[in-house]
């Protein structure tokens, strides 16, 4: 018993230590992703239809550079200053197929 205990806890160590020891995945050249939306400006506030308080729904996002070898997309919208949390995730899409125009209101 002390054996598989020891045994366990010897391959948890090397796992932990690959972990430790992985290097960046880096991917070369790839341009630069801009994230842009008519729903509302850089930096300024999101209108309350895209929040809990009103229909909760995503706005529409216009996407320009993506790179020519993306399969599919995933948006998270996460907010970074969240008055009770911290970081708050409000919503995640994923599996969307490659597109220029994201639209709003995705269920």
């Amino acid at each position: 018993m002390l054996v598989s205990i020891l045994a366990v806890l010897l391959i948890l160590v090397m796992i932990l230590l690959a972990v430790i020891r992985q290097k960046d995945f880096v991917i070369e050249n790839v341009p630069k992703l801009t994230v842009t939306s008519p729903a509302f400006k850089a930096n300024g506030t999101i209108p309350v239809d895209y929040t809990g308080n009103g229909k909760n729904s995503s706005p529409e996002l216009h996407l320009s550079e993506l790179d020519e070898r993306a399969v599919s997309l995933a948006i998270i919208m996460d907010d970074i200053d969240h008055p009770l949390a911290g970081v708050y995730n409000h919503w995640l899409i994923w599996n969307l197929p490659i597109m220029d125009t994201i639209p709003a209101e995705i269920p």
